[in-house]
C-alpha cells in the first residue's frame, strides 16, 4: 500500500468522522465521477446503487478486482440483474458434513434455484483479498486458522436465481436470513440454522453482503475470461433442475464425515502418542492450552519425516480442533475502524 494511498484513506476516514452526509457529496460523488470518466466504466450498474455505504465504494474503486468485474458485468446486465441473481460459496466443511442436499433444499424453500456451479480452491492470496478489510484487524492466528480450513479442500461457487422479484436485491434478501456464525445465536428459519451448520469457522456458507460485494468477490475468485464464461452460463442456461441433481449427486455421501470436536481431540492425542516422542502429559497440556499452531507444526514435521504416518492422519482433526479454540475476531476483542465499518455492512 503506497504512502499516497494511505494519505487518501486517512483523509476519507477523517471526512467520514466529521460529517457523513457532507462526504456523500464532497467525496463520494466527485471520486465516482472521476473514475467513471477516466476508466469508461459503464453506467448500466451505477455504483451509488450497488451499496448504501459511500466509503465502501471509495475503497473498492481502488481495487482492480472490483473494477474489472464491474466493467465486464455492466456490458451485459443492468441493475435488474441483482434483483434475481446472487451466489453462495459452499465451503469445504459443508461438503465434508454432507450438507449439500440440505443447502439446495433450503435455497429452494426460499425461492432460489441453482443455475450454475464451479469448483475452486482458495489460496492464501484469495483469502487475504476476499476478507481484506476484516483480516486487517484480525489477530494473525485467526487469519492462519481460516487459511487452514479453506485451503484444505475445494469449495463450490453456486449461482442462484430468484424466481420472484422482491423489493430488495437477491443478495440482500439472503443476507437478512443467513443467520450468524455462532450456533447459539441462530433462530429457526435462518439458513444456517436450517442446514445444521456448525459454529464459528465451520458455518458452511459464505454470502456476498451487497451487489458491490458480489462483483468484487467474483473478481477476486475468477479471472476475466472465467467471469465471461460465467456470464454466458447465466444468460444461456435454463437447467436449474439438472444443476440441482448434479450438485446433490456429485457431492452427496452416505453420511457426514465431519469429525465431532471430542473425537478430533482424541484423534490428535492418539496420533501424537504414536508418532512423536511427546509424553502424554505434554500432549494433554498442548491440547488443554489450545496450542493448535504448535500442534500443527509438530504434525506437519512428523508427516514430512515419516510418510507412513499419513495413513493415520486426517487434516479435519486439526481443522475441527482449531475451530474449538475459538480464536478472537479482533485484536483486543475490538475491531479497528475500517474493519468495523465493513463488518457492519
Amino acid at each position: 500500500m503506497s504512502v499516497k494511498y494511505c494519505e487518501a484513506l486517512l483523509q476519507a476516514l477523517a471526512k467520514y468522522n466529521d460529517n457523513q452526509k457532507e462526504n456523500e457529496t464532497l467525496s463520494s460523488k466527485s471520486i465516482l465521477e472521476k473514475v467513471i470518466e477516466e476508466n469508461s466504466i459503464k453506467s448500466s450498474m451505477p455504483l451509488e446503487k450497488l451499496t448504501k455505504f459511500y466509503l465502501k465504494r471509495e475503497f473498492y474503486l481502488r481495487e482492480s478486482f472490483f473494477r474489472q468485474a464491474h466493467n465486464i458485468f455492466s456490458k451485459h446486465f443492468d441493475l435488474s440483474f441483482f434483483e434475481h441473481y446472487t451466489f453462495i460459496i459452499i465451503k469445504p466443511d459443508a461438503i465434508e458434513a454432507n450438507a449439500i442436499e440440505k443447502i439446495i433444499s433450503c435455497m429452494k424453500n426460499n425461492g432460489f434455484e441453482p443455475i450454475h456451479f464451479r469448483e475452486f480452491k482458495f489460496n492464501r492470496h484469495m483469502i487475504s483479498a476476499l476478507w481484506q478489510y476484516e483480516i486487517n484487524c484480525w489477530p494473525i492466528k485467526r487469519v492462519e486458522a481460516l487459511s487452514v480450513l479453506l485451503t484444505h479442500a475445494k469449495s463450490l461457487f453456486v449461482i442462484l436465481k430468484k424466481s420472484e422479484k422482491t423489493d430488495v436485491f437477491a443478495c440482500d434478501f439472503l443476507c437478512k436470513i443467513k443467520g450468524p456464525s455462532s450456533q447459539e445465536m441462530r433462530k429457526p428459519n435462518q439458513i444456517r440454522y436450517e442446514i445444521g451448520a456448525k459454529t464459528g469457522m465451520l458455518d458452511f456458507l459464505h454470502f456476498p453482503d451487497e451487489p458491490i460485494d458480489l462483483l468484487r468477490e467474483i473478481g477476486i475468485i475468477f479471472n476475466p475470461n472465467e467471469i465471461k464464461s460465467i456470464i454466458n452460463e447465466i444468460k444461456n442456461t435454463n437447467k436449474s433442475l439438472e444443476i440441482s441433481n448434479l450438485l446433490t449427486t456429485r457431492f452427496t455421501k452416505d453420511s457426514s464425515s465431519l469429525i465431532e470436536p471430542e473425537k478430533a481431540i482424541d484423534n490428535i492425542s492418539l496420533f501424537l502418542q504414536k508418532y512423536t516422542s511427546l509424553s502424554t502429559t505434554e500432549i494433554q497440556t498442548l491440547l488443554e492450552n489450545k496450542k493448535w499452531n504448535k500442534i500443527k507444526k509438530i504434525i506437519e514435521q512428523t508427516l514430512k519425516e515419516n510418510p507412513k504416518a499419513k495413513k493415520d492422519w486426517n487434516q479435519w482433526n486439526l481443522i475441527v480442533f482449531i475451530n474449538e479454540c475459538k480464536e478472537p475476531n479482533y485484536i483486543n476483542s475490538q475491531p479497528m475502524y475500517a474493519g468495523n465499518f465493513f463488518i457492519k455492512c
